[in-house]
């Protein structure tokens, strides 16, 4: 329970009970409340050899208590987590999670992504809408199957026939994968899935592979593109590694014993520069169209 679920808890019990001893009364709950005790609605009484926090005034309390809280637990359990919040806190980042994860990918043979163990059309929905995506929810019965790619950023995602990756199938991460997410792929490692990761060669791209590895274990590898010391030298941006929290990235990083990320360290160290994965698409332009019409494995020809 989230401390401000059980703020509401904590104010829900003294309006009902007319009050609560004062080990029942956190600083941050006493701190919340002092508007109401300057107010006399509530007041600090002798209890016994202690004290306890009594309600005066049981109407301004009930009022306080809607403002802050329209809605209490017990009414919004149906409702989905970000909903919940609006409607117990006002605030939707007070529930954690999302109920469900909105799944992108595209597809050059079909196969790799299972329903209920019959295969999903996934390269006509490449071919036709550029994409594929799906709920992924707690019963979900989604498999993936064979090779995969996890990739970072968007545009490498809507181009990734450019990097000419020999997997079937590319999935999208938004960005930080969400512990649903991790956990749905560690439940198909398990089975013999293998990911390469496409990331930034930066701290929190690095740091991402670093997180997927260490949950799914050997069948996540880091994509090295074969040029990339070049692109480093011509495309690496030094501001990547700049901030506070990119440093300390690093630090933990070098700390990880794993060939390729210390490939990528040394080509930060060497250029004192991170690389946006966008950067792989550059030396790709010269590739015609038709063979990234979204057709095909991105290894064909």
């Amino acid at each position: 329970m989230s401390a401000t679920a059980k703020r509401q808890v904590v104010l829900q019990r003294l309006l009902d009970q007319g009050s609560l001893a004062a080990s029942a009364c956190s600083r941050a709950f006493v701190r919340f409340v002092s508007p109401l005790i300057s107010g006399s609605v509530l007041a600090w009484e002798k209890s016994g050899a202690g004290r306890r926090l009594a309600v005066r005034n049981p109407a301004p309390l009930a009022e306080f208590l809607s403002r802050h809280f329209p809605k209490d637990e017990s009414q919004v359990r149906n409702l989905p987590p970000r909903a919940q919040g609006a409607a117990r806190f006002r605030d939707t980042k007070r529930t954690r999670g999302t109920g469900e994860d909105i799944i992108c990918v595209r597809g050059w043979h079909d196969g790799a992504l299972l329903h209920r163990g019959q295969a999903v059309p996934v390269v006509g929905a490449t071919a036709d809408f550029g994409l594929l995506a799906f709920l992924l929810r707690p019963d979900s019965l989604y498999e993936l199957c064979g090779r995969i790619a996890t990739v970072e950023n968007i545009t490498v995602f809507t181009h990734f026939q450019r990097l000419r990756v020999d997997v079937p199938l590319a999935l999208y991460t938004h960005g930080r994968l969400s512990k649903r997410v991790l956990s749905w792929l560690r439940s198909q490692t398990v089975k013999g899935l293998e990911i390469v990761h496409v990331g930034d060669y930066d701290p929190v791209g690095l740091d991402e592979y670093r997180r997927l590895r260490h949950l799914c274990g050997k069948n996540v590898s880091l994509y090295l593109h074969p040029n990339l010391s070049q692109l480093f030298k011509t495309y690496g941006n030094p501001s990547l590694l700049k901030r506070v929290h990119s440093q300390r990235l690093l630090e933990r990083l070098r700390q990880v014993e794993d060939v390729s990320l210390k490939t990528v360290l040394a080509h930060i160290d060497e250029t004192n520069a991170g690389l946006e994965h966008e950067g792989l698409l550059i030396d790709s332009a010269e590739i015609p169209s038709a063979a990234l019409s979204g057709l095909g494995n991105p290894m064909d020809g």
